[in-house]
């Protein structure tokens, strides 16, 4: 039975001594039999913890091996891993794992005085792990864990048992969880390999977001399957990113919209284009810059959509990107993926009109984590509603032409706007709040926020308030205060009649200017 386990034991038996993993920040190195043992010998101290099958296990740490070798740790003793975000405090972190209730908690040394002060309210938590000594009574180190541990004990694993809760912001509402299976994850490595990019034994794949998303998830995977290596760097930045690709003799890298948007505001460097790269896969690629991207960095950008929901679903193949650049299409279904365009009965539409995008697929989530509504609402006779909407040109090529979702797309980020309104109405000066995407040259969309006051308050204050509670992408860039805000029959806020503008009145916490004095 092909499961994440077996994917890695079978890595380590073919390619040993190979180089699987590489932290760039910490120069840490591990082979594939490396990582099988160490990932085991985790998996036995948490078995000798009483961690098991169905226990969530939670993880939260920095772009080094603590994460990816805690995910299969848990994955080994048939438990169930919840990756937190290094960005959040106390409040988002508190509401994913009051929501999955973990038995168990990784997470970095200088993580440990956040998660000890939300114990009270977790009381599920057996288990508190970290690499260091925190010297905080009841958390143990990794050694300790290990320590403690016996024979490794390998329970029964099939391919569809759950292996994530991977939160990601919805179309309203918090952070929902996508109960994700070995299935999901294989598939979805598997559809990159064959349609997108081949990845040979041996070479190197890049990668600049946190272990906490999908993406650098699903590209160890794919190392897994093929015996490449992938190279983890702390985070994205523009003014290093070339450099470390040579560096590593990169050939696969992965990134979101904001990222080429970033290293094209750059001046040009002969280090663009000292790459043996074969191809970026990206997510959303600015149309009218697609060519200049592919002649500046000498090296062909293709196209790819998705979700955490259901994974990769379409995407330009590999055959037909030359023909497709600047399109600006999101291509056609990869293999064994569906779409369909329908209206609001969930009638299909005719090619050439514009219709909410579904797809389905044998491999997507198994549903939000304890939210069936939620579910049944993203799910209409087992395909997939992505809140999109798009088009499908007489070639079969999908457009993206809106969307029908309230959520803000910062720099790559989701950004759900119920979340930051809710925290920003806990502040004694906010009545009432709303936040709605503005456009933006550089990151795709930015947040601004609407305030009805009770009293005289800042974008400064309230910005403040926000540091402690939400992670720091969150926090809206433009404030407007306003006397009311417009409401709908059923006393919603009626979010279309809000300007996007950023001009007159509008305070930019960026820049510190606001045209008019926030009240």
């Amino acid at each position: 039975m092909e499961n994440l386990v077996t994917l890695l034991r079978a890595a380590a038996e073919q390619w040993p001594d190979a180089e699987a993993l590489r932290f760039d920040a910490t120069g840490e190195a591990l082979s594939f039999s490396e990582f099988d043992r160490q990932s085991g010998e985790m998996a036995a101290g948490l078995v000798a913890a009483g961690i098991g099958p169905g226990d969530r296990v939670a993880v939260c740490s920095a772009n080094h091996s603590l994460f990816p070798l805690a995910w299969f740790a848990t994955i080994k003793a048939g438990a169930i891993m919840v990756p937190v975000n290094i960005g959040y405090r106390a409040e988002d972190a508190r509401h994913i794992l009051e929501h999955a209730e973990p038995a168990a908690l990784f997470c970095d040394a200088d993580r440990v005085t956040l998660f000890d002060g939300l114990r009270g309210a977790l009381p599920s938590l057996r288990l508190l792990v970290t690499p260091d000594d925190a010297g905080v009574e009841g958390w143990q180190t990794l050694a300790e864990l290990v320590a403690r541990g016996a024979e490794t004990i390998s329970p029964i694993i099939e391919r569809d048992d759950i292996t994530n809760i991977q939160f990601t912001s919805g179309t309203s509402g918090l952070p929902k969880g996508c109960m994700l299976s070995h299935a999901y994850w294989i598939e979805l490595a598997r559809s990159v390999d064959e349609e997108v990019k081949s990845l040979a034994a041996g070479e190197t794949m890049l990668t600049a977001q946190a272990f906490s998303y999908l993406d650098p998830q699903w590209a160890f995977v794919l190392t897994l399957m093929k015996g490449g290596r992938l190279v983890v760097l702390d985070r994205f930045r523009p003014s290093e990113l070339w450099s470390k690709i040579a560096h590593y003799d990169a050939r696969f890298f992965y990134c979101l919209a904001a990222m080429p948007l970033m290293l094209l505001s750059r001046p040009p460097s002969p280090a663009e284009r000292e790459h043996r790269l074969g191809a970026i896969m990206c997510s959303a690629i600015p149309a009218d810059r697609h060519r200049e991207m592919e002649e500046r960095f000498a090296v062909p950008w293709v196209e790819a959509y998705g979700s955490t929901e259901t994974g990769s679903d379409l995407g330009v193949r590999w055959p037909d990107h030359a023909a497709t650049v600047g399109m600006g299409t999101i291509g056609k279904p990869l293999p064994r993926r569906e779409a369909m365009l329908v209206d609001e009965a969930f009638g299909e539409v005719p090619r050439g009109e514009a219709g909410e995008l579904l797809v389905r697929s044998p491999a997507m989530m198994k549903g939000y984590w304890r939210n069936d509504a939620a579910t049944r609402e993203v799910f209409h006779e087992g395909w997939y509603r992505t809140g999109d909407m798009a088009r499908q040109d007489p070639n079969g090529y999908y457009y993206l032409v809106g969307r029908r979702k309230d959520m803000i797309r910062r720099g790559g980020e989701n950004i759900a706007a119920n979340e930051v309104e809710t925290i920003l109405q806990q502040h004694p000066a906010v009545l009432l709040a709303a936040c709605i995407a503005v456009p933006d040259a550089l990151r795709n969309e930015e947040v601004k926020a609407f305030i009805v006051p009770r009293r005289t308050v800042g974008a400064a204050e309230l910005a403040d308030f926000l540091q402690d509670r939400i992670a720091g992408f969150k926090i809206p860039r433009y404030w407007a205060f306003v006397e009311a805000l417009p409401m709908t029959p059923s006393e919603r806020v009626a979010k279309p009649k809000l300007s996007r503008d950023v001009g007159e009145g509008v305070h930019d916490l960026q820049s510190g200017v606001a045209a008019v004095p926030p009240r």
